[in-house]
């Protein structure tokens, strides 16, 4: 049986890295990955949060830099051995996804989305999601609903 796709929108966990000093060059997409000021473990301890979809101005007017969100993942036995998709349509600007602390993409084109094969998933693990976003300006957010989906078999 295949699962239904996952509507992940909802209150999730958000953490301001104002210190972060990261930046995208040029060539975003071969810009060095950011990592979370004070490490993973900060994002456990500061932590606030942040609707999803939802643009941050709307919660924290003016700021401006990286936002971190997370949330868990619990699936249900239907995905089983099922390669799992996550669709993000609208966001603000820069954009990295990390499924248990690891990369797994990322995309500088806020205005095509993001369609993002995470790889067979397991029901009885709970990950940990991980979005990080850049923004020039307090616009920053996930505009969109998350889904997550199983990938379509070609």
């Amino acid at each position: 049986m295949i699962p239904a796709a996952e509507n992940l929108n909802g209150w999730w966990h958000a953490y301001l890295d104002a210190s972060n000093p990261w930046k995208p060059e040029q060539d975003a997409l071969s810009s060095p990955l950011p990592h979370p000021t004070g490490g993973w473990e900060a994002l456990e301890t500061r932590k606030r949060s942040l609707s999803v979809p939802g643009i941050w101005r709307d919660h924290i007017a003016g700021y401006v830099g990286i936002i971190w969100y997370e949330r868990p993942l619990w699936l249900e036995a239907d995905w089983k051995g099922v390669e799992g998709v996550l669709e993000i349509a609208r966001f603000c600007e820069w954009l990295q996804v990390f499924l248990n602390g690891k990369p797994v993409g990322q995309s500088v084109r806020a205005h095509q989305g993001l369609a993002l094969a995470l790889g067979v998933l397991r029901p009885e693990c709970r990950y940990s999601l991980g979005v990080c976003l850049w923004a020039p300006d307090d616009r920053g957010g996930i505009a969109s609903d998350v889904i997550l989906r199983p990938a379509a078999n070609d």
